[in-house]
């Protein structure tokens, strides 16, 4: 009688083990998606914090005009918009608006990064070919 057994696979030795396991991290592509993912959920933070700065209005009331229209029982509200007047508006200081520009500007460069990455798989290396 013969066996049908199919013939065996030779053993993978561990560096070979740990090459095949790189070969497919490299196809999965794994860091470049991860980094990318990583550039994605910064921006999206950045644009978010900085949308959501709170503007602060300074108003300046002269006291003695107030107090007139007080005494004259002007209601509150009504004196102090005759009284005070808006001097300052505060809001995304100059330095927050560059490093949000700076960090989206950037994303072209770590997408462009991530296409330019890994090997090229159709194209296989002769080693008796010279530049």
């Amino acid at each position: 009688m013969s066996d049908n057994k199919a013939p065996e696979k030779p053993k993978l030795s561990i560096k070979d083990r740990f090459l095949t396991v790189a070969e497919l991290v490299d196809a999965i592509r794994f860091v470049p998606r991860l980094v990318l993912g990583l550039y994605a959920w910064l921006v999206y933070w950045i644009v978010s914090w900085y949308i959501n700065f709170e503007t602060q209005v300074v108003t300046k009331c002269d006291s003695a005009t107030l107090n007139v229209l007080l005494r004259e029982k002007v209601p509150l509200e009504e004196a102090k918009q005759i009284a005070c007047s808006v001097t300052e508006v505060i809001g995304h200081p100059n330095g927050y608006t560059m490093l949000v520009s700076t960090i989206v500007g950037a994303a072209a460069v770590v997408f462009g990064l991530y296409t330019n990455s890994g090997r090229s798989w159709n194209t296989k290396k002769d080693s008796s070919q010279s530049l």
